[in-house]
């Protein structure tokens, strides 16, 4: 008797494994490890109650119909990750053929941070593009255009901010007007 591997699948999504326990895990492991790395809170188990509160928050309205149509985070999250998993596969073969023709195994630190910030703008048109079941449009042609700009905007602020500065020459010291410890020092 041959073995369908098929209906396990179709056995896990009768079950909702895909609709609920699947999202919950990863909306629940993304806030964990947020609060944890952060330490808001300082306490483990409050951020086990937080990020758990925060994925049934997710998870029940969509299991309950209670999303607007287009809005199911739940189905937003199972379209974009799906693309996010085949970009990733074709950025990760990317690398391999590029890391195959270089000499070196380490490449330029502007490269780094390049591919970094590509990816997060990646991910977020990804996120943006796709749209929940049922729905003609995607979530981008939802948002009016003046709030993408503040949101841009904060993003580059805060960017400017944080950076750090490149080869700033340190000032050497020198006595403050005003400063008698010198004079006297003479």
């Amino acid at each position: 008797m041959a073995f369908d591997f098929g209906s396990v699948f179709e056995g896990l999504i009768s079950f909702g494994f895909f609709d609920v326990i699947i999202p919950l895990l990863l909306i629940f492991t993304l806030v964990f490890a947020i609060l944890r790395k952060t330490n808001i809170t300082n306490n483990r188990n409050i951020d086990i109650i937080i990020s758990l509160v925060l994925g049934l928050l997710t998870v029940v309205p969509h299991v309950t119909n209670s999303y607007p149509k287009c809005w199911d985070i739940v189905d937003i999250m199972n379209n974009a990750l799906a693309t996010i998993a085949i970009t990733a596969i074709v950025i990760i073969l990317i690398i391999i053929a590029a890391s195959m023709l270089r000499n070196k195994n380490e490449f330029p630190p502007w490269l780094h941070q390049a591919s970094i910030i590509g990816s997060i703008i990646l991910v977020i048109i990804i996120f943006l593009t796709s749209s929940g079941t049922g729905c003609n449009s995607s979530l981008i042609s939802m948002i009016p255009f003046w709030v993408i700009i503040p949101i841009l905007l904060f993003i580059f602020a805060i960017w400017f901010i944080s950076r750090k500065p490149e080869n700033v020459p340190e000032r050497p010291n020198r006595p403050r007007p005003g400063n008698n410890d010198e004079m006297i020092s003479r």
